[in-house]
């Protein structure tokens, strides 16, 4: 989305109440069906590209917005907050230093206004509030309003500051705000519970050796099989998982599926990955959890995509009666579906990413990366780290959650899912397989449908499946503490 251009001028509309305080909040938008925002200052709710609903905490009065093209205007009549509340909002919001400072840099009486802010540091709480590229506002105040302006942003300024409890982090940006965080997980922190890696992943985890439940076109083999098959291996201190790449395979490629002993029932899985398979015509690696009736205990897959899908693809799958939102996903993603029944047409609640760099061959190219995802009462969230951008928490084995900014996917329950009944009893699953009930069901849709059918493809073209190999640095699972 192209910047918003910088305000011309300032508005100076005559106010019939000399002491109370506009507050004209412009939000850029983008065409879609999909909520946009929602914010916890005011409880506002967008219903449509066209539409805002703003309710204020104070008076409980509420109004709708306005659009102007790409933005949307709150109106006016329903934006006039006391100063009370204004500096609350600031207060909830912001990091007043910074603000003050910004606040004697602008025009003096009678009114005040606050243009285009733009901020040294990018870590600042406030910058990722006010960022320049999607959030302008303006300010306007009669000369009464301005004096306990100043003077309550310059008492909350204070060194005494630090000593006030904390507030919810509130991030405005193209479509959405951080998802509110599990009080739980906010109250304690990760404790490791297990690692995995080079020195325990085998003896940790089975080799499933059975029929593919998803019907793909594979053979999975045993540890001893895979061993001999040299497919698998540790070196380096990584964990290879390869398929067969030298031989034709007239009955099914041979690979192997892989699942933890172990189960879960929430967490945050943290997966260092140097390499997983790269795009190939008829190839279905996923890295993902799943309960042991399935769907009634959940799917979680965190690492999914066919053929020569360039970017991941983040689903949950459950029984009926889990519809989650995805209010709080980073920008640039994009929601296929919101209804987790696996039964239903919809095949699950899907999140593409846009990023390249979390998939397959551009993965790779990128040196790897970090998959986290965090699992809670109150939803499902997952991020994504390329190599290079893994929070130092994550390095150090301390991760803080509420540090990374907006995961790529937020499945939140709310009131439409009970995460608790849904999801439980979790093993962590590495697989590649091919063809199958997706990449055999899309063939036909793409560059691959060029190459004859996807079994015959997979059969007779070995090195076509080179790089169809994860290679793991560690997998860890962390649990409140």
């Amino acid at each position: 989305m192209p910047p918003i251009p910088r305000p011309r001028h300032i508005m100076r509309d005559s106010l019939e109440a000399s002491k109370r305080t506009i507050l004209l909040i412009r939000i850029p938008i983008v065409p879609t069906a999909q909520p946009l925002v929602c914010c916890e200052v005011w409880g506002c709710q967008c219903l449509s590209p066209a539409t805002l609903i703003i309710q204020h905490v104070a008076t409980g009065a509420c109004g709708p917005g306005v659009a102007h093209g790409n933005q949307i205007d709150l109106s006016r009549s329903q934006a006039l907050v006391s100063i009370s509340s204004l500096v609350s909002f600031i207060f909830k919001v912001a990091d007043p230093f910074r603000l003050v400072w910004f606040l004697f840099l602008s025009t003096y009486a009678p009114f005040v206004t606050l243009q285009y802010i733009r901020f040294l540091s990018s870590s600042s709480l406030i910058r990722r509030v006010f960022n320049p590229e999607t959030f302008t506002h303006r300010i306007i105040c009669t000369m009464p309003s301005q004096v306990l302006f100043l003077i309550a942003l310059a008492l909350f300024s204070s060194p005494f500051t630090s000593a006030l409890p904390s507030f919810p982090t509130v991030k405005f940006n193209q479509k959405v705000v951080a998802p509110s965080t599990n009080s739980e997980a906010t109250a304690l922190s990760y404790r490791i519970k297990d690692s995995y890696d080079s020195s325990n992943f085998f003896n940790s985890f089975s080799f499933f050796t059975g029929s593919d439940p998803t019907h793909g076109f594979v053979k999975y083999l045993s540890q001893s099989a895979a061993a001999a098959a040299n497919i698998i291996s540790t070196n380096n201190a990584q964990v290879l998982l390869h398929v067969d790449h030298t031989n034709s395979a007239p009955t099914g490629r041979s690979s192997v599926r892989l699942t933890s002993q172990k189960n879960y029932n929430h967490g945050l899985f943290i997966a260092d990955i140097a390499h997983m398979p790269g795009g190939a015509c008829g190839s279905w690696p996923a890295f993902w959890l799943v309960g042991p009736n399935w769907p009634f205990t959940g799917e979680i897959d965190i690492i999914e995509g066919v053929n020569l899908q360039t970017t991941d693809s983040m689903t949950l799958h459950t029984s009926a009666g889990c519809v989650v939102d995805n209010q709080g996903s980073l920008p640039g993603t994009t929601t296929l579906e919101t209804n987790c029944n696996a039964n239903s047409g919809f095949n699950g609640c899907s999140v593409s990413t846009s990023d390249p760099r979390g998939f397959g061959t551009g993965f790779n190219a990128a040196g790897g990366g970090v998959y986290a995802m965090q699992w809670e009462s109150s939803g499902v969230y997952i991020w994504f780290f390329p190599r290079g951008s893994v929070p130092a928490d994550i390095n150090s084995g301390a991760p803080k959650t509420q540090n990374w900014g907006l995961p790529v996917a937020a499945f939140n329950g709310g009131n439409g899912c009970n995460i608790d009944q849904h999801f439980k009893d979790h093993q962590i699953v590495f697989d590649t397989t091919f063809c199958g009930d997706w990449a055999g069901s899309v063939w036909g849709n793409g560059a691959c449908a060029s190459r004859g059918s996807c079994e015959s493809y997979v059969a007779n073209n070995p090195l076509a499946f080179s790089e169809s190999y994860w290679l793991i640095n560690s997998v860890k699972v962390y649990q409140l503490g």
